[in-house]
């Protein structure tokens, strides 16, 4: 059932960050002025811009520029001659962020790109932009190049003095990464990720997490789940979600119980009251939900962690594919929706 490896892809992910941080430390950004930049956004759709959401919830608690995530044609107002665009695409070919880039382009912006090839490349190659490329093996995913295009962000933010601690913190990233995967690489072994694709079986997994970290680490969770395992899950975010959907589990609790498993991606970074949150609301919600999974995440340092529950989702979920005789790789309706845009 696994047509393209995908399986393959995902447990190679330790390895793939490494060749990804390597090659990025070769490539020379010395023609930007990092002293200049006052603000970074990070452009990218899809896997490709679940780079972005880690770089800003990794930086959002230390960093003194504000750093923001776009996903749209549309570039912000606020993009100037100071602000960094980062633009990732796994093809080089994604419309939005090249609707984007033209606008950057326009207005000045200093921009690195990474991407392999299509496009992207020609267009910041032209205009003397640093571009790190990688070499994507036939058939890869975009979702299974998430390390590929991570790592080439943060050393160009640690070279450009943006973010100093950006390669140890990928060198920690990958040391726990390595580690989750020996433990786990096992389909049906004894681990967090067959806990989780036992305990969430046949239901809708939604995934809670705690601050940017955790709201990264939800958010990819639930599109692994549903690029992978081609099945609903759905996320949110402590503290926002005390403020609205916590209210929602009142109405239907004969229905949430058989449908909804709850998914707690917890880590070490979060805020004492989103701590208190957490054990409070499970207790509120408890008897509307068939079941409550905590996960926690292992590692030294913020991005260690944040990859550490990115990539026990990453994992359940293409277990999860698996075991429900469902094919990990091809997201075909995706290829339907960009034919009839075309």
């Amino acid at each position: 059932m696994d047509s393209i490896n995908f399986l393959g892809m995902t447990h190679s992910f330790p390895e793939q960050f490494q060749e990804a941080l390597d090659k990025a430390q070769l490539v020379d950004v010395s023609a930007i002025d990092g002293s200049a930049i006052t603000s970074i956004i990070v452009l990218g759709m899809g896997g490709s811009g679940v780079s972005g959401d880690i770089v800003s919830a990794t930086l959002s608690a230390t960093c003194a520029i504000p750093v923001y995530v776009s996903k749209n044609y549309e570039l912000p107002a606020f993009v100037n001659e100071q602000t960094l665009v980062i633009a990732a695409s796994y093809s080089g070919t994604t419309e939005e962020t090249l609707s984007a880039v033209a606008t950057a382009q326009e207005k000045r912006a200093p921009m690195i790109a990474i991407c392999s090839g299509g496009t992207l490349a020609e267009i910041v190659e032209k205009s003397s932009s640093p571009c790190i490329r990688y070499e994507a093996p036939q058939g890869l995913q975009p979702r299974a190049t998430m390390a590929a295009l991570i790592a080439p962000i943060f050393v160009a933010l640690d070279k450009l003095g943006i973010f100093p601690e950006g390669i140890t913190q990928c060198e920690s990233a990958i040391r726990q990464a390595t580690k989750r995967r020996d433990e786990c690489i096992d389909p049906q072994g004894d681990h967090i990720a067959s806990e989780l694709v036992t305990r969430i079986s046949t239901t809708i997994p939604v995934i809670y997490g705690g601050g940017a970290i955790g709201a990264a680490a939800a958010y990819r969770f639930k599109c692994d789940v549903n690029e992978n395992a081609k099945s609903p899950a759905y996320w949110h975010v402590y503290p926002e979600l005390n403020h609205n959907e916590i209210v929602g589990y009142g109405q239907h609790g004969d229905v949430t119980r058989q449908l909804f498993t709850l998914v707690e991606l917890r880590h070490d970074y979060e805020h004492k009251q989103v701590q208190r949150r957490f054990d409070i609301t499970r207790e509120l919600i408890r008897e509307t939900l068939n079941d409550v999974i905590e996960v926690r995440a292992q590692g030294d340092t913020p991005l260690a962690q944040l990859c550490d529950l990115t990539y026990i989702g990453s994992l359940a979920s293409v277990y999860m594919a698996l075991g429900a005789d469902v094919d990990p790789g091809p997201v075909d309706v995706i290829w339907e929706l960009k034919n009839a845009l075309a």
